[in-house]
């Protein structure tokens, strides 16, 4: 620690009037050092909580949600990342610091299973304020069979309590080979009391029908700053033209049956483009030839571009014509020409994706003659662009906490965690310092996988008598109990 740096900061502090020496006071005034004040733990509660936030904020490692990749979360993902796990360490330091970290800790709130959205949704309803904290939501659950009301019940109730929310994600997993018949979630009605100013980021799984999507692009146009979608398939005869005045960022996944927006959208002030082929695609399919009808249209604004690792019809030359402002571009190796000769004269920054081989690098200054930087990168690149590695899976949560507590929906379905209710980590209750006892089924942000094999072995069948009911749909009561006995397995 820099007690150098601390000391200087205690100088800085204006000590209360009724402390300072008058002229004819002669008596010498103790000053207390750096290390008198940490053991009388006097520090942190002199700092401001907006101070201390910041200082919280700087103490957290870096996110693990990438900003470019594929329309679904990136993958793998750790079970636990230490982010998770810093937060709620500070938050079990001391009432204050509990107080202070919930902003932090409900800020980005990931739903991974089904189970944890009527958790969280009945946190929601028990504490309002807490939805007011929620300023990132992603929706990453896949609907089992007779949870489509619960579904759609508690994410508009979900939508509705989150009145500062900027980041929506609607990125729903799907497990291989599931035991019985499994449904992706249908994107939610738009709630009435959803204020399109605040909402900035709106990213779409390929899997989520483009016209079930039409209303909430309509809704969002004009405040959306970065959009992460599939190239739809079709437009429908009564589709009309959707501007996107502030996009600026723009993840765009191609299929084969892709079919080009042509005047059915603008964007205006497009600066990042990422195109990627969809994930069900053969490499062989040119998808080069998507990405140059695409850039045609909407390539002439980019300062920023980043290009799937599909095989190429067409020279690298000829995609970029379309892109007379480029200036930093992100490749897989096989885009670039063994030959030298000029394929952009204003791109400065480039990147390569790069395997086992290893292709000789002296000829792109030819290529690209104002370059200023290149270098090579793991193939790994395109799913996490703003990590230099990927962390191993194997992390795990190291404390147990109280069952039907605010952090309970954190487990998720963390394999070796138990849930005790005789738990050394104080209730919620005792560590609200105000007194109030509304934060007893707080839900909060989840930053690890489930594990969704086993997960959907645990959930219950029908009961008796509905086996075949095809109208069977479970009620939140027992989807809580079962997101629970998840929890608490060993």
């Amino acid at each position: 620690m820099d007690t150098e740096g601390v000391d200087h900061l205690v100088s800085e502090m204006k000590p209360p009037l009724h402390n300072l020496r008058q002229p004819h006071d002669t008596s010498h005034t103790k000053i207390q050092t750096s290390t008198e004040i940490f053991k009388e733990g006097e520090f942190s509660s002199r700092i401001p909580e907006e101070l201390l936030l910041r200082i919280f904020r700087d103490a957290l490692p870096p996110s693990w949600t990438a900003y470019f990749g594929r329309t679904r979360p990136p993958f793998p993902r750790a079970v636990w990342s230490c982010d998770l796990e810093t937060k709620l360490t500070l938050i079990q330091v001391c009432k204050r610091w509990h107080r202070i970290g919930l902003e932090f800790l409900y800020e980005s709130v990931s739903l991974k299973s089904i189970g944890q959205l009527a958790v969280f949704s009945l946190t929601l309803e028990n504490s309002p304020h807490v939805g007011s904290l929620v300023q990132r939501l992603e929706i990453c659950y896949w609907v089992p069979r007779g949870y489509h009301t619960l579904h759609d019940t508690e994410l508009a109730k979900t939508l509705q309590h989150c009145s500062r929310l900027k980041y929506l994600a609607f990125s729903p997993q799907v497990a291989s080979n599931p035991p019985f018949e499994i449904f992706l979630p249908k994107f939610p009605p738009i709630p009435k009391n959803l204020d399109p100013w605040t909402i900035t980021h709106f990213d779409i799984c390929d899997d989520v029908p483009y016209h079930s999507i039409i209303p909430v692009l309509l809704h969002l146009s004009s405040t959306l700053q970065s959009l992460s979608i599939a190239l739809p398939t079709e437009y429908g005869p009564d589709h009309v033209m959707i501007t996107f005045p502030r996009v600026h960022s723009l993840r765009l996944s191609i299929a084969r049956e892709s079919i080009q927006p042509g005047a059915y959208w603008a964007f205006p002030y497009l600066q990042q483009l990422l195109l990627s082929p969809s994930p069900c695609l053969r490499t062989e399919w040119p998808f080069s030839s998507a990405a140059t009808a695409f850039l045609g249209k909407y390539g002439r604004t980019l300062r920023t571009l980043c290009l799937g690792k599909a095989n190429d019809n067409h020279t690298l030359k000829e995609l970029l014509a379309h892109c007379p402002m480029l200036q930093y571009l992100t490749l897989a190796e096989h885009w670039l020409p063994p030959q030298a000769y000029c394929c952009h004269e204003k791109l400065q920054s480039l990147d390569v994706y790069s395997d086992s081989s290893y292709r000789d690098p002296s000829h792109w200054p030819t290529m690209f003659p104002s370059l200023r930087s290149s270098r090579r990168v793991d193939i790994s690149h395109d799913l996490y662009p703003s990590l230099p590695a990927v962390q191993g899976s194997d992390t795990q949560l190291d404390y147990s906490l109280p069952a039907r507590s605010y952090l309970e929906f954190l487990l998720a379905e963390g394999d070796d965690t138990e849930v005790n209710e005789d738990s050394d980590y104080q209730s919620d209750e005792d560590l609200d310092e105000s007194g109030d006892t509304d934060t007893s089924n707080f839900g909060s942000d989840s930053e690890g996988d489930s594990d969704l094999t086993r997960a959907i072995e645990m959930i219950d069948p029908p009961r008796a008598g509905g086996a075949g009911d095809e109208d069977w749909e479970i009620e939140r009561e027992e989807a809580i109990e079962i997101f629970r006995r998840l929890v608490r397995r060993e």
